[in-house]
């Protein structure tokens, strides 16, 4: 599987343009200390997307294959 780098991600708006804003999962939506999740199976993967937001700042993004 290839490796895609999401850590140059700095903006939510961002994720609007990669992602579909549907398949968001957001811990607290309405505090701006909040993370973004978006899982996707991919074959026999499952691959889960952390974005760690502040306001509308990425602070940090996790990628998990399993």
């Amino acid at each position: 599987m290839k490796k895609v780098d999401l850590t140059f991600t700095r903006e939510t708006k961002t994720l609007n343009e990669i992602f579909h804003h549907k398949d968001a999962l957001i811990d607290f939506p309405d505090l701006p200390d909040r993370t973004i999740t978006f899982n996707y199976q991919y074959r026999d993967n499952y691959i889960r997307f952390q974005f760690r937001t502040f306001r509308n700042f990425i602070t940090r993004v996790d990628i998990t294959e399993k």
